[in-house]
């Protein structure tokens, strides 16, 4: 199997006192998922051949086929085909503090897209039940989800204002998000056409 490259999660944290009073932070967050599930040579019935999975088990021929058990198929859920994902987080604020306040302003922004292509071998899976057919799921392939979080962006500011024995916590907060689906075209498959 081609697992491809490796996957990452990558954090990084800034934080610098400039005085007693003032403090600057920051920080990122990334992520890389590429999970390629293609096979590196030809599988010996091919990759059209129907998954099965036995739920129960039996024996047949004195061999034991235990339960919860797919066969003809990549492992679990995963289908042969490409997925893809990638974000990252980024955060600043700025905190002032006096005796009578506790001002902090900031801002958080997050963006990421993600790609999952699959194509499940024979199009279909077979479900059985002690060796008997039980159901059968057919797939509309090839299956494409792509998905962009072009920004989902915060921007805050709060405020801990004490005069005499009041305490005011005042906070103000704007949220944008700009998400989206690109349009997408697929290639007729063995139970659909052209999509």
């Amino acid at each position: 199997w081609n697992f491809g490259p490796p996957n990452y999660l990558l954090q990084a944290t800034w934080s610098f006192p400039m005085t007693n009073r003032l403090m600057f932070e920051a920080g990122n967050t990334s992520l890389i998922f590429d999970y390629p599930t293609i096979p590196t040579e030809d599988l010996p019935l091919g990759t059209d051949q129907i998954s099965v999975l036995e739920l129960t088990g039996y024996t047949v021929n004195g061999v034991q086929v235990p339960g919860n058990f797919r066969y003809r198929s990549s492992a679990g859920g995963w289908r042969y085909g490409h997925k893809i994902s990638k974000q990252s987080n980024q955060r600043f604020a700025v905190s002032y503090v006096t005796g009578s306040h506790a001002l902090r302003v900031g801002l958080q922004v997050m963006e990421g897209w993600r790609h999952f292509y699959q194509e499940p071998n024979g199009t279909m899976d077979y479900t059985f039940s002690n060796g008997v057919p039980f159901s059968i799921t057919q797939w509309a392939t090839p299956l494409l989800d792509e998905e962009r979080l072009k920004a989902s962006l915060g921007l805050y500011a709060q405020d801990q204002w004490t005069i005499k024995r009041l305490t005011l916590n005042l906070g103000l907060r704007f949220d944008y998000l700009n998400a989206g689906v690109p349009e997408t075209n697929l290639p007729a498959g063995v139970f659909v056409p052209a999509r």
